[in-house]
């Protein structure tokens, strides 16, 4: 008999507590609009510090029920909007809140751009300045700094070489030149064509002017094109 009654007492008591939960919860909706009157979809609406909240739908509206506290406060949140945030005094006895919530914009700050450049100048005239990333990732170019300029606006395909043919003209008529210093024959592993590939090693490349006409006279002789190379700056390493 008196399991009976304990059991009875223990239904009771969770009926009771059920109840007590239901009548402590509250209800929150509204409506998230712009400074233009115009409803905001997506939107956030959440109340801080709990993981009671909704997202707003096509029409701006929300609806979404939590536990009832004497303060609460509501964030409302959404990309490219400064974010809205409000304390709420409930009153005794109150079941549901509607509010109404403008949000304004604001600009989005996205991350600065860093522009390299180049240590080649104007006054080398037109051209164009490749680094040495630009040359091993050009597609055919064998990572060599002859074949990647062979794939260029203006200079022709004549044999397997490195040698450049600007436009038609012999190799002869090009000037190449490692830190100003003029390099008559910059080949490697010669065949019945020339020379195959460059002797320059492209990792110690800083960067490469490649111009095939409108250069300027300081190239002197350059008939067809100007190659103008320029290494890196890195000190000698002793081995002992």
């Amino acid at each position: 008999m008196s399991n009976k009654i304990n059991q009875i007492a223990l239904i009771l008591i969770i009926f009771l507590n059920t109840g007590l939960l239901y009548s402590q919860s509250i209800k929150i909706h509204g409506q998230v609009l712009n400074t233009k009157n115009r409803p905001l979809p997506y939107v956030n609406v959440y109340l801080l510090n709990t993981t009671d909240g909704a997202m707003t739908n096509e029409k701006g509206k929300f609806s979404f029920v939590a536990r009832s506290k004497r303060n609460i406060i509501l964030i409302a949140s959404m990309i490219g909007y400064e974010k809205y945030k409000k304390r709420i005094k409930l009153l005794n006895q109150e079941k549901v809140v509607n509010i109404q919530i403008f949000l304004k914009q604001k600009a989005v700050e996205l991350p600065g751009a860093v522009v390299m450049g180049s240590s080649f100048s104007s006054e080398k005239g037109k051209g164009i300045v490749i680094s040495a990333m630009d040359v091993l990732t050009t597609p055919g170019g064998a990572a060599d700094i002859f074949q990647s300029l062979k794939t260029m606006p203006g200079l022709t395909q004549v044999s397997e070489s490195a040698e450049l043919y600007v436009r038609g003209g012999d190799p002869s008529e090009t000037v190449t030149l490692i830190n100003q210093a003029a390099v008559y024959h910059p080949y490697t592993y010669e065949s019945a064509y020339g020379g195959l590939f460059s002797n320059i090693n492209t990792g110690a490349v800083k960067s490469i002017y490649f111009s095939s006409g409108g250069f300027s006279v300081k190239y002197g002789n350059a008939l067809s094109g100007v190659l103008d190379i320029e290494t890196k700056n890195e000190p000698i390493i002793n081995n002992y």
